[in-house]
């Protein structure tokens, strides 16, 4: 199952994101943008591919929420303008292994 958001930020912006995520210690987040590698990125350093294991990590609570400030400061490389997608999984496959996960997105312009 899955779900999609829209919002506009700026570079310097906190996006925080949370939910919930029932039977998984962790949710791995990554991002997909212009002009970066297709499967994802991790989100404190771009050049960190989400395909090679490389994810950011957000811990899930024993009653199943989670929270992550993305703090769009700490991104280590430069975004091209457009449309960025943020991924939040349940299990750490990168964007190329979706089918066997439950996952939500959130579109950030």
């Amino acid at each position: 199952m899955s779900a999609s958001w829209e919002i506009t930020a700026y570079i310097g912006d906190t996006i925080p994101l949370s939910g919930y995520s029932c039977g998984s210690s962790a949710v791995y987040l990554f991002l997909t943008s212009p002009n970066l590698p297709v499967h994802g990125v991790s989100f404190n350093d771009i050049t960190a591919r989400a395909g090679k294991g490389h994810f950011t990590e957000g811990s899930v609570d024993s009653n199943d929420p989670w929270e992550y400030p993305n703090g769009t400061k700490a991104i280590g490389g430069r975004l091209d303008a457009g449309t960025c997608r943020e991924w939040v999984v349940n299990r750490p496959p990168d964007r190329s292994q979706l089918i066997k996960a439950d996952y939500s997105t959130i579109s950030i312009r």
